[in-house]
């Protein structure tokens, strides 16, 4: 797709990337992430880096829903868990690379990095603050062309589905949810007739559309010819 080769245009490594993060202080308590390399055409050229995944030890408490939902607690972080500042520091080697993009699916990712330095505030601040700026939020992106029915952004799970992709395994386990957007992101790109049929779909249910233009896209998702005398003929009832 040429919109998102040129999002990503210069770009020649993406890092899939999962965070966890505290129930209300939105500290990361957990990392997983893998790379992939890419031409300019976003084709993959290399795939088989070895997966990153690690605990961080948070400054505030976990939080019950998050307990639950990821099986991460306190005393587990206090055996498994690094600093924030190690834990920038392996981050950073793993990406290794001056043009890279960090694709997460939603925009908390950049919120619960800049509260993760806030409340650790490490020594190796600069790097992890350079992130944001190199983050792509793929969910904003794939919600441009596809939604629900209510014309909601679709969650991870069911854009999996959409695409009749299984999951890798237990969602909120980061290096799963890392793995999925990556197989996620890499089926959108190459089933375009699917995202064709969803975007049309989007445009059909467009409510700021003038009403001629809503029922000659009535037409075309019925997979009707529409000629220029069809849709005078509907601007002219609109008119009448």
């Amino acid at each position: 797709m040429k919109r998102l080769e040129s999002k990503l245009k210069g770009i020649d490594t993406l890092i899939f990337l999962d965070l966890e993060g505290t129930q209300l202080s939105h500290e990361i308590i957990a990392m997983g992430a893998i790379k992939v390399k890419i031409d300019e055409n976003l084709n993959i050229i290399k795939n088989d880096y070895h997966p990153f995944k690690i605990y961080v030890k948070a400054h505030s408490p976990i939080g019950e829903i998050v307990r639950e939902m990821t099986g991460i607690d306190e005393s587990f972080l206090s055996d498994q868990g690094m600093t924030w500042e190690r834990a920038i520091y392996k981050f950073d080697n793993y990406i290794n690379s001056h043009t890279y993009k960090i694709i997460v699916f939603g925009n908390n990712d950049i919120y619960m990095i800049n509260e993760t330095n806030r409340y650790s505030y490490p020594r190796n601040i600069n790097i992890s603050k350079e992130w944001p700026r190199n983050i792509f939020d793929f969910a904003t992106f794939m919600g441009e062309f596809i939604k629900d029915d209510k014309g909601n952004s679709l969650s991870l799970v069911n854009s999996l589905k959409l695409f009749s992709l299984k999951p890798v395994g237990m969602s909120h386990d980061p290096l799963n949810d890392a793995l999925d957007l990556k197989n996620l992101f890499f089926a959108f790109i190459n089933n375009t007739e699917l995202v064709k049929q969803e975007y049309i779909k989007q445009l059909a249910k467009n409510h700021k559309m003038p009403d001629p233009v809503k029922e000659v896209m009535k037409l075309v998702l019925n997979k009707q010819n529409v000629t220029y005398d069809i849709f005078e003929e509907i601007v002219d009832d609109y008119l009448k």
